[in-house]
């Protein structure tokens, strides 16, 4: 195995196929847990160190100790230890489609709820399994349920590392919630607060972050976490940890303390002791990263930022090293801040970006954010290469759309549906077949949309005043009807009425069109 590693990591390939196969055969006769845990732990720690590419050549051996692992059988035979070291070296490999995997983790969960006393797991053991679920974004509310209750019992065993994964693991999870987790886990934070490194503030920030902006079911408010991030401002300003702290986790932390009330002073005084020295070397996925952190702060922090650098450092980026993914996510921020001026900023970008950008390479939600942006700036660009862009972006879309519907999870299916309706409508698109596209998948995902999508898709729909609408905007309002009045609040409740209105107003006016169609045939 390690011979097979050090090749990838070498780039010598030549040998690798022939000595897989030997491997795959040699795992197929042995059938030894132990052996198979091993490797799939070695292999999660090297794999980062093999070149994209090469790391085709190991899908047999993963796919082969995969499926070996999703037998209930071969998962009995394993130590509490071994538990913790087969979840956290599934979770390092980042195996590229979880979906395909799924009897593996439904596995690994019926073991992990019912087939082991999870009372005898250690912290570690613990951590390991909730920091794999959350990252591969798996896992019942059963099992993470379950698992919280087993940290809150267990909570005074982990220590500072512990600590920082579970509050990360549970704040990232969709299913599961910190939230029980902040004030038993304060004091204990609070006591060894000079133990924690860089990297483990990082990861509690995040998780806290994560909880509150990105969950539509929580309660869970800043303020209960206001001491432990006091606590952290503090030893990382008075430690002088900020004057080594490079500028990507920089970020996360302006990010996190943005969103708390009353702490503007302190992401305040980060900003000031932090260095933009730093802008002209950073990689693209790195300032890919920075620009999506900053374009989610708050307005009144955002319009505070001196966005100059950024900007200057991704122009001299597309001019030397045009990657045309990382320029559509890095403008796709700079839209979402709304920053660059007309003159000196987007309208070069675009005129750019119509000389360079290859539709045929780029997927469905690269299009989709790409319209987005342009539409947002519609008024800083050139009419024509707004057209020509917008143009060869619906001709590839006109394909895709229903791949994409098909293959995203919902939450970003229903996130990004209704940015590409109000896109296309601002755009001026006609294209008649591929709005026909667009209602077909808004047809099937009628039943889907909450109160807040429908409010940005229905009144696009109303101003398109075609027949073609008519069976998407009956499913969409039947959607609505659906909907408990109950669960709404006040802001939700006003959205409900205005949506009725929609709907009876453009019903009125449907009829009037058919019955003024009758009459000209």
């Amino acid at each position: 195995m390690r011979f097979i590693l050090r090749s990838l990591q070498n780039g010598q390939t030549q040998q690798v196929e022939y000595k897989i196969k030997q491997l795959a055969d040699a795992i197929q006769q042995s059938k030894h847990p132990t052996l198979e845990i091993q490797m799939i732990n070695i292999i999660s720690k090297e794999i980062k160190r093999i070149d994209k590419h090469a790391q085709r050549y190991l899908d047999p051996i993963i796919n082969l100790l995969t499926t070996s692992f999703a037998q209930s059988a071969v998962l009995a035979q394993l130590n509490y230890e071994q538990i913790g070291i087969l979840n956290w070296s599934l979770g390092n490999i980042d195996i590229p489609n979880v979906h395909k995997n799924i009897k593996l983790f439904e596995a690994i969960e019926n073991h992990l709820l019912y087939d082991i006393d999870s009372d005898q797991l250690a912290p570690i053991g613990i951590c390991s399994i909730v920091y794999t679920f959350s990252k591969l974004n798996i896992g019942s509310e059963l099992f993470w349920q379950a698992y919280g209750d087993l940290v809150l019992k267990k909570k005074n065993d982990f220590d500072n590392a512990g600590i920082s994964i579970i509050l990360n693991a549970f704040g990232r999870s969709e299913k599961g919630s910190l939230q029980k987790f902040i004030k038993p886990f304060e004091p204990l934070i609070l006591r060894i607060d000079k133990e924690f490194r860089m990297k483990e503030y990082l990861m509690m920030m995040s998780g806290i972050a994560t909880e509150m902006t990105q969950k539509f079911n929580t309660s869970f408010k800043f303020e209960e976490a206001k001491n432990i991030f006091d606590m952290m401002a503090n030893n990382i300003l008075d430690d002088n940890m900020i004057k080594t702290i490079e500028l990507q986790p920089l970020t996360t932390i302006i990010w996190a303390y943005s969103l708390i009330p009353d702490s503007e002073a302190q992401y305040r005084e980060f900003w000031r002791k932090s260095t933009q020295d730093q802008m002209p070397n950073l990689k693209w996925h790195q300032l890919t990263n920075i620009m999506f952190s900053l374009s989610q702060l708050n307005t009144t922090t955002r319009q505070n930022l001196d966005w100059e650098p950024y900007l200057n450092a991704f122009k001299k980026k597309i001019s030397f090293m045009f990657d045309q993914e990382k320029v559509i996510k890095c403008l796709t921020s700079f839209s979402l801040a709304n920053v660059g001026d007309k003159q000196y900023f987007w309208q070069p970008v675009m005129k750019l970006m119509n000389e360079k950008i290859n539709f045929q390479k780029l997927d469905s939600y690269l299009l989709m954010n790409l319209l987005w942006s342009l539409a947002r700036n519609l008024h800083k660009i050139d009419e024509v290469d707004a057209q020509m862009i917008s143009q060869k972006a619906v001709e590839r879309l006109k394909l895709n759309v229903r791949e994409f519907v098909e293959s995203y999870n919902q939450r970003q299916i229903l996130q990004f549906i209704p940015n590409l309706v109000w896109s296309s409508y601002e755009l001026r698109i006609e294209d008649q077949e591929y709005w026909n596209v667009i209602l077909e998948a808004l047809s099937g995902l009628s039943n889907q949309f909450n109160i807040k999508q429908l409010y940005s898709i229905v009144p696009v729909l109303e101003k398109l005043s075609n027949i073609q609408t008519k069976k998407t905007m009956h499913n969409l309002e039947q959607s609505m009807k659906t909907l408990s009045m109950s669960t709404l609040d006040k802001d939700e409740t006003e959205k409900y009425q205005i949506l009725s209105q929609i709907f009876e107003r453009y019903n009125a006016k449907f009829s009037t069109l058919i019955a003024e169609q009758e009459q000209q045939q």
